[in-house]
């Protein structure tokens, strides 16, 4: 039980300090429960992260509950998801109310440039941070020519990037089964 009240609070105040997106979280979810509690590895979590993007819904809950169902099942995954949405709906039903009066007040405006700014930074600090971990792997001169051909696609060519991500998805899983059905060398 206090694991699970441990993955409940972390996931919490994860989830309070996520001003401006899931994307923000990256850095948090690693430092926590990579680094401080040590309940999933780097590579792990690099990994977690990936595949919480590319799932339907918000990154953060996405990654919370991949965490949590790894850390403890389903009590663990439902504990992350309790602990990721409480804190925005709270405040979101709170604040939807005095919205209108603070729409046009210009020091909450200037608030929020500051917060876009620090977003943008922490942003890159996970780009980078992300790219590092990919080029340090085991294949990285595929995962730097794959990286460099999506953004290729996506950005000059303009190929839609569920279109990219599906494909990456299909290389990715024949690849891991083409590498599991290689056959082994018998000794003898």
């Amino acid at each position: 039980m206090t694991r699970l009240w441990t993955l409940f609070r972390e996931s919490f105040c994860i989830s309070m300090m996520l001003i401006g997106g899931g994307y923000l979280a990256v850095p948090l979810f690693i430092n926590r429960f990579v680094e401080k509690y040590r309940w999933i590895d780097k590579e792990a979590m690099m990994d977690t992260i990936v595949i919480a993007q590319a799932a339907p819904g918000a990154i953060a809950v996405n990654v919370a509950v991949s965490v949590g169902y790894r850390f403890a099942r389903l009590p663990g995954a439902l504990a992350a998801l309790l602990g990721t949405v409480l804190p925005p709906l709270v405040i979101l039903t709170a604040v939807q109310g005095c919205y209108a009066a603070f729409i046009h007040n210009a020091a909450v405006a200037a608030a929020f440039r500051g917060m876009n700014a620090a977003m943008a930074a922490v942003m890159v600090s996970v780009l980078f941070d992300m790219g590092r971990q990919i080029l340090t792997g085991r294949r990285r001169m595929a995962s730097f020519a794959l990286m460099a051909l999506v953004f290729i696609l996506v950005f000059w060519v303009k190929v839609n990037a569920t279109v990219v991500m599906a494909a990456a998805i299909l290389l990715g899983l024949t690849a891991g089964l083409t590498a599991k059905k290689k056959p082994q060398m018998s000794k003898g």
